[in-house]
């Protein structure tokens, strides 16, 4: 009967607890590493959108329509996040990556529905029209008139 050496019998052992390392060290960090890039772009896309509104609350309700659109696709075009601008209804007004009148009512969604009440809104979920996990932010712009006819999202 031959015998195997010692270091064929620890090495499949050594090489076990090796491989197991390596997957739950990759898993780790790849969770970890998703945590932090959404938390960086919560913030960065909370900050673009309350700059949106503020922006957008200086511009007087009359002239919103005729100027939206075409305002929002070039400030879009200068932040790497999708803005979409909706009435207090939940009508998409002016979106930077779709035509607004091809997009779904906006008033059942979590976010829109927070800033109608003046609030923040967040939420994690697929986007209807990209087909694609999406982070939305929404807040309450409320240009020139108290009961606040938009809202901008991102």
């Amino acid at each position: 009967m031959k015998h195997r050496g010692l270091i064929w019998q620890v090495f499949p052992c050594f090489v076990a607890v090796a491989a197991v390392t390596v997957a739950v060290t990759v898993w780790y960090s790849s969770r970890t590493t998703r945590s932090v890039i959404q938390a960086e772009t919560q913030v960065g896309l909370e900050c673009t959108v309350r700059l949106l509104a503020e922006i957008l609350r200086e511009v007087p309700p009359d002239e919103m329509p005729q100027r939206l659109e075409a305002w929002i696709r070039k400030a879009g075009a200068s932040v790497p996040y999708r803005l979409t601008v909706i009435q207090a209804d939940g009508t998409v007004l002016a979106d930077t990556e779709e035509d607004p009148a091809r997009m779904e009512n906006h008033a059942g969604r979590a976010e829109v529905q927070a800033a109608r009440q003046g609030l923040l809104g967040r939420r994690l979920g697929a986007s209807p029209t990209l087909r694609r996990p999406m982070l939305y932010v929404a807040v309450p712009v409320r240009p020139g008139d108290p009961e606040g006819r938009w809202s901008a999202s991102g």
